[in-house]
């Protein structure tokens, strides 16, 4: 699996890239001047969200990552994407903000790359990320 959040492993990530902190820029212009003025607020991430897809071969794994997902909330978590372990890359990690599973559903066959699960359970679920430099 490419995608992974701190020990969770997803087969598909839908949703923009994960983000980067970034410089902030505020801009001021007076009534009647010329120009504009621009001051830096600081380096800060905006929140995000992707819809994540998980695979698993039994219900009872499934019901463990949906707890799992939720006791996520509110701690900063490390992030890889496409291979691409986020932490150590480019020194950002995820607060998770959110997490609400839409739906936790078993299907006759799920083949991927990596996997291939009669009866096995997919489960969909929608993180809200903000990134934190460290």
């Amino acid at each position: 699996m490419s995608y992974t959040i701190d020990g969770y492993g997803f087969v598909r990530w839908e949703g923009v890239r994960p983000q980067y902190v970034r410089q902030k820029v505020q801009t001021f212009a007076k009534p009647g001047a010329n120009n504009i003025a621009a001051q830096l607020q600081g380096i800060r991430g905006e929140a995000f969200s992707a819809t994540l897809t998980a695979v698993f071969t039994t219900e009872a794994n499934t019901r463990l990552a949906e707890v799992g997902y939720r006791n996520y909330i509110g701690l900063v978590k490390n992030l890889i994407y496409e291979g691409t372990n986020y932490g150590t890359t480019y020194n950002t990690n995820y607060l998770v903000q959110d997490v609400v599973v839409q739906s936790a559903k078993q299907r006759p066959r799920l083949i991927g790359p990596t996997y291939d699960y009669l009866n096995g359970w997919e489960l969909i679920s929608q993180w809200t990320l903000v990134p934190i430099a460290i």
